[in-house]
Formats: C-alpha cells, sequence, structure tokens
C-alpha cells in the first residue's frame, strides 16, 4: 500500500461520511433524493465497467485465466449466494422491512 493509497482512503471516508450525514437529514420525498438511486446504480455500473477494463487489460490476469477456472466460478458464486442470503436475513430481521 502507497501513501496515494492512504490518502484516497482518507479523501473517500470523509466524503462517505458527508453523503451519510446529508441522506440522515434529508427528506425522503424528496425528487433529489430518488433520483440518488439511478445515480448511484449508473455509477455502480461504471465501477464494474472500469474494473472490467482494468482485468481485461492485464496480460498476467488474462493469460492465467484457465488455471483460475473452476475454483474461480466456485468462490464467485458461492460469495455472491452468501451475501445474497445474508442480505435477506437482515432484511427479515429489521422492523417494518421486508414483510408485506
Amino acid at each position: 500500500m502507497t501513501w496515494q493509497d492512504i490518502l484516497n482512503i482518507l479523501i473517500l471516508f470523509p466524503i462517505l461520511g458527508a453523503g451519510l450525514w446529508i441522506g440522515h437529514k434529508a427528506n425522503p420525498d424528496a425528487t433529489w433524493v430518488k433520483g440518488s438511486r439511478w445515480l448511484g446504480l449508473i455509477g455502480l455500473f461504471a465501477l464494474i465497467f472500469v474494473l472490467g477494463l482494468k482485468i481485461g487489460s492485464s496480460p498476467k490476469v488474462m493469460g492465467n485465466l484457465k488455471s483460475i477456472g473452476f475454483k474461480g466460478l466456485t468462490f464467485a458464486l458461492l460469495t455472491t449466494l452468501g451475501s445474497a442470503l445474508g442480505g435477506y436475513a437482515v432484511m427479515r430481521r429489521l422492523p417494518g422491512k421486508g414483510r408485506k
């Protein structure tokens, strides 16, 4: 980890905190709050696309895809399934959420 990485982390946490604070204080029915969901979704897709570009441009990673194989696929599927089940369990436990 370089100093640049540490600096980036130190910059990102206050930005995240400011977003949390503004989101907490905002009116949930405000139009811009509803629009922020789309902005977050677009940002997520952009991050995934950039990650794909980064992985695809690395000859070392692309050359080792065959050796990753079944273990990598199994790990990815099981961690995704575990995250989904964990999120479902948490949503079921929250009062007023996930129970209709």
